[in-house]
C-alpha cells in the first residue's frame, strides 16, 4: 500500500467533531444504500421507504452472504485487531466506541470502525494505523477488483477522511487466484492479496460528493423516481425489487428470455418496451440458433439435428447416463484447489438405457 496522506480526501473537520455522536440532519446513507443508489435510484428509494417490497433472499443468496461473512472473519484473523462490537443497528454506540478506540495509542488495527460525514455512514472492515495515518481496507470475497469494489472502498475512504482521520491509503483485500490449499489450516498470508486503490479513490471524490447530494435530495422528495426496468436491474447485482417492478408484465407462453443469448441485459429492456413474446421479435434480429428455437415454439414441433443418428451408431446398450453439476465456493475446500476460479464437480443420479429402441 502507498501512503498518500489525507489531503487526497480533503478532510473537513477534527475527529472529535464527528466521532461519538451523529452530527448530520440529512438522510444517513450507509455504504450499501449509497451503492444501491448508484445502481438505481428507485432501488435506493425502496430501500429507504418500502423495504417490504423486496423479494426475500433465497438459499443461494443466503449462502453467498454467509460465505462473505466467513471471508471477512478470515481477513480479520489475517490482520488481528480490536472489533467495534456495536452492531449495524447501533450506529451511535458504534461511533462512540470507535472514538474511544482511536484515542488509545495502543490500538493499531480496528475492525468495523464507524464513521459519519455529511450524512454518509460507514463501517470499515479493517482500519490499520501506519506512519501517523490510517489505512482503509475493504474486504471482498472476489478474485478481481472491479470498478464497483473501487467505488465501495473510495466511499469509505472519503467518509473516514471527512470525519477528520488522516487516511494514508485506501485498498481492497481480495482473494489470491494463485493460492492452492495444502490441507489443514488455510494460509491466510497467501490466501489474500491487497490491491491499492488510493489513486482511484482520490479521483472519485467529486463523483461521490455529487451522488451523495443527489441521493439525499431524492430521499427528501415525496414521490418515488420513475425508473423503467433495464440492464441495470441485474448489474452489478440483481435488485431485490425486480419482481415488484415487473409484476404487471403479462405472463406469456414464449417469453423472450427463453431464447439463447437473451440474458437480463438484453431481455429486460425489451420487456420494458412491451416486447414480451418471442413472436414479437423481428426475425432479422435473431441468429440461426435463436430462429430455430423460435420455430420449435411456434410450430410446437421438436427439432433433431440430422447428424445425430449417425453420431449415436457407435454406441450400443447398455448405455449409462451420468448427470453432474458444479459449484464454486469462495474458499478452497479440497487439497490442490484455489479460490472460486475453480469449480468442483459433483454427480447426480445415473440412468441406464438397457435396450435398443426400434
Amino acid at each position: 500500500m502507498v501512503a498518500s496522506s489525507a489531503r487526497i480526501f480533503h478532510p473537513a473537520m477534527q475527529v472529535s467533531a464527528t466521532l461519538g455522536s451523529p452530527v448530520s440532519q440529512q438522510p444517513r446513507l450507509s455504504k450499501s444504500r449509497f451503492m444501491s443508489g448508484r445502481q438505481c435510484t428507485l432501488r435506493l428509494w425502496n430501500d429507504w421507504f418500502h423495504r417490504d417490497l423486496a423479494t426475500p433472499a433465497d438459499s443461494n443468496s443466503q449462502a453467498r452472504f454467509d460465505e462473505g461473512n466467513e471471508v471477512g472473519e478470515l481477513a480479520r484473523r489475517r490482520c488481528p485487531g480490536v472489533l467495534v462490537a456495536a452492531d449495524h443497528r447501533q450506529s451511535s454506540e458504534a461511533l462512540a466506541e470507535t472514538g474511544r478506540l482511536l484515542a488509545d495509542a495502543s490500538v493499531k488495527v480496528l475492525h468495523e470502525a464507524a464513521f459519519e460525514h455529511r450524512g454518509a455512514f460507514v463501517r470499515v472492515d479493517i482500519l490499520a494505523r501506519r506512519n501517523g495515518a490510517w489505512d482503509v481496507i475493504e474486504v471482498k470475497s472476489v478474485l478481481d477488483v472491479d470498478k464497483t469494489h473501487r467505488m465501495d472502498a473510495a466511499y469509505q475512504g472519503w467518509v473516514v477522511a471527512g470525519a477528520g482521520l488522516p487516511v494514508g491509503s485506501v485498498s481492497v483485500m481480495a482473494l489470491n487466484r494463485e493460492y492452492r490449499y495444502q490441507g489443514g489450516e488455510l494460509d491466510l498470508a497467501s490466501l489474500f492479496r491487497v490491491e491499492d486503490t488510493t489513486a482511484e479513490a482520490g479521483a472519485l471524490v467529486p463523483l461521490i460528493e455529487a451522488d451523495l447530494a443527489r441521493f439525499q435530495a431524492l430521499l427528501q422528495q415525496t414521490e418515488a423516481p420513475h425508473v423503467p426496468p433495464g440492464r441495470h436491474c441485474t448489474s452489478p447485482y440483481e435488485c431485490p425489487y425486480l419482481a415488484n417492478c415487473t409484476r404487471h408484465w403479462p405472463a406469456v407462453p414464449d417469453p423472450v428470455d427463453w431464447l439463447p443469448g437473451f440474458g437480463p441485459a438484453k431481455h429486460l429492456p425489451l420487456r420494458a418496451a412491451g416486447i414480451h413474446s418471442m413472436g414479437d421479435l423481428p426475425l432479422d434480429s435473431l441468429n440461426a440458433q435463436q430462429r430455430q428455437v423460435l420455430a420449435c415454439h411456434r410450430d410446437d414441433q421438436p427439432w433433431v439435428n440430422e447428424g445425430l443418428g449417425n453420431a449415436l451408431k457407435a454406441f450400443a446398450p447398455p448405455i449409462h447416463f451420468l448427470d453432474f453439476e458444479t459449484f464454486a465456493p469462495a474458499l478452497p475446500r479440497l487439497i490442490g484447489t484455489g479460490p472460486p476460479a475453480r469449480s468442483y464437480p459433483y454427480s447426480g443420479p445415473a440412468t441406464a438405457w438397457l435396450e435398443r429402441a426400434s
